[in-house]
C-alpha cells in the first residue's frame, strides 16, 4: 500500500499555510506529497500509472485507488476531473488523452487503447459499475439509482458475537479480520442483487458513463462546498481476458472517493 497526499490550491480569500511538504510527509506518514501547483497529469503519472501497468501486464491483478479527505478537498477532482470537462469535444480536441481528466476516465481509456494496440480487443472485455453509498444505503448510478445489497447489513456487530471476542494476527503480526461473514441484506427495489455492469467498448462510452455518474450522484451545496458529493462513490473497472492458452483471467481497478 502507498499513501499519497495531494495539497489543493488555496481558495480566493484564504491564507496560505506555513506547513511544508516535509512536515506533511512526516505527520501523515505519506510516501509521496504533491504540492498545490502539481497538475492532474503528474498525479496520475505518479500514482495511477504504475498500477495500470501491472494491471495490463499481469492478468488477474487488482488494485484500489482511494481518495479520502474532507468536503471540498478535491476528491472528485482527482478521480473524475474538474466539472464540465467530461465531454466528447474535450476528448476529440485533446487527441484522445485529456490532461485534466481524473483517474477513472484516464484508466478506462488507457485500458481500451492498450488492448487495441496489442490486438487483444476481441479476446478481452472491459466493464464498469458505479455504486454510491449514501445514508448507509447503496444505489446503482448506472441503473436509475436502484438499490443494491449492502454486505453485512443483515447482522449488527456486537461485543457478544463469538468472532469479535478474539483478536488474531498472522505470522507477520498483521491483524486478521473475523472469519465469519456478516451476510447480505437485500434492500427494497433491488431485483438483481448486484450493480449493473456496462460494457466499455470505445473511449466515448467512457465519456458517457462518467458524465452519467457526475449527473446522477447525490450533490448539494453547503458552507464549505458549492457542490458536495454528500456520499461515497465506488467505480469498479473489470477486465476479463482470454490468454493464448484459452485461460480466462479477471482483474479489477477501483477508483473510489470517500469522505
Amino acid at each position: 500500500m502507498q499513501v499519497c497526499a495531494r495539497l489543493r490550491p488555496c481558495t480566493v480569500g484564504s491564507e496560505n499555510s506555513d506547513v511544508t511538504i516535509p512536515q506533511i510527509e512526516e505527520k501523515a506518514q505519506a510516501d509521496v506529497v504533491f504540492g498545490p501547483d502539481v497538475v492532474q497529469e503528474a498525479v496520475i503519472e505518479g500514482v495511477l500509472e504504475p498500477q495500470l501497468q501491472r494491471f495490463l501486464l499481469e492478468p488477474g491483478f487488482s488494485a484500489i485507488v482511494l481518495a479520502y479527505g474532507q468536503t471540498g478537498s478535491g476528491k472528485t477532482h482527482t478521480i473524475f476531473g474538474p466539472p464540465g470537462v467530461l465531454t466528447e469535444h474535450e476528448y476529440n480536441a485533446s487527441g484522445g488523452r485529456p490532461l485534466s481528466w481524473g483517474f477513472f476516465p484516464y484508466a478506462a481509456i488507457t485500458m481500451l487503447q492498450s488492448l487495441h494496440h496489442r490486438g487483444l480487443s476481441k479476446r478481452a472485455q472491459l466493464k464498469v459499475t458505479a455504486v454510491e453509498i449514501y445514508l448507509e444505503k447503496m444505489f446503482d448510478l448506472l441503473n436509475n439509482r436502484q438499490s443494491v445489497p449492502v454486505p453485512g447489513a443483515s447482522v449488527r456487530a456486537s461485543s457478544s458475537r463469538p468472532d469479535n471476542e478474539t483478536i488474531t494476527y498472522d505470522s507477520n503480526g498483521k491483524w486478521q479480520p473475523p472469519q465469519k461473514w456478516l451476510g447480505t441484506k437485500v434492500l427494497p427495489g433491488s431485483s438483481t442483487g448486484t450493480a449493473k455492469e456496462v460494457i466499455l467498448a470505445t473511449p466515448l462510452d467512457v465519456v458517457q458513463v462518467a458524465r452519467q455518474v457526475e449527473n446522477t450522484r447525490s450533490a448539494s451545496a453547503h458552507a464549505l462546498n458549492t457542490r458536495s458529493s454528500r456520499s461515497h462513490c465506488l467505480m469498479t473497472l473489470s477486465l476479463r481476458q482470454i490468454d493464448a492458452k484459452g485461460q480466462l483471467h479477471a482483474g479489477q481497478v477501483r477508483p473510489w472517493w470517500a469522505w
